[in-house]
């Protein structure tokens, strides 16, 4: 019995992509390689139609990078993977050194945790004070989407508003230092957080 298996691939550099043969860009399409390669994916280096005909005189050397990846488990979410294997490929994860405070007990802790998989962290920037950040989010997912955001320091407000820090006046509730957002499908939407006095 073979188990199902679900992957996503992932490129940033290839403009035009075939998977198995490489059609011809009229109609009908009919393919133009033999035999159909269904592992095989076809990249044309040159942004345009696939039959444009270069003199050799423009022939150049080009690396193209690709992610693959799959499931972890079988409830995983196919965006989820989607989305981390596009993060682990065009943002790679960054090392940054940090002093942390006298005394503590722990070498980790967390900044943010999104309950969602299908909602990826964009970016975090800061805000207009010190105790301020914009928390950047884009939703991958196809049907609305409820998402918590758990931060890691005590939090006064949180408030729905645009990349650019603008107030959109999209409901949020808190709960300790638990915002509860709703996203619609697909949506790029951004919350303002202030943290309590003296958290750092």
């Amino acid at each position: 019995m073979l188990a199902s298996f679900v992957g996503v691939w992932v490129t940033k550099d290839a403009p035009l992509v075939h998977p198995g043969t490489i059609s011809l860009p009229y109609a009908p399409f009919p393919a133009s390689t033999s035999p159909t390669r269904a592992a095989t994916v076809y990249s044309w280096l040159h942004n345009n139609v696939w039959d444009t005909n270069f003199p050799i005189e423009q022939g150049i050397t080009a690396t193209f990078e690709y992610a693959v990846g799959v499931r972890s488990h079988a409830a995983e979410p196919v965006e989820s993977v989607a989305v981390q294997t596009t993060a682990d490929l065009v943002r790679p994860l960054a090392a940054v050194p940090a002093s942390g405070t006298g005394g503590a007990d722990t070498a980790t802790s967390e900044l943010l945790t999104i309950s969602d998989p299908r909602v990826r962290l964009v970016s975090v920037v800061a805000g207009d004070d010190d105790a301020t950040s914009v928390v950047r989010l884009q939703s991958f997912a196809d049907v609305p989407v409820e998402v918590e955001l758990a931060f890691g320091v005590p939090v006064r407000t949180v408030v729905r508003t645009t990349y650019l820090g603008d107030d959109t006046g999209a409901p949020v509730t808190l709960r300790g230092s638990v915002a509860t957002t709703s996203l619609a499908p697909f949506e790029a939407a951004a919350v303002r957080v202030r943290r309590t006095e003296g958290a750092q």
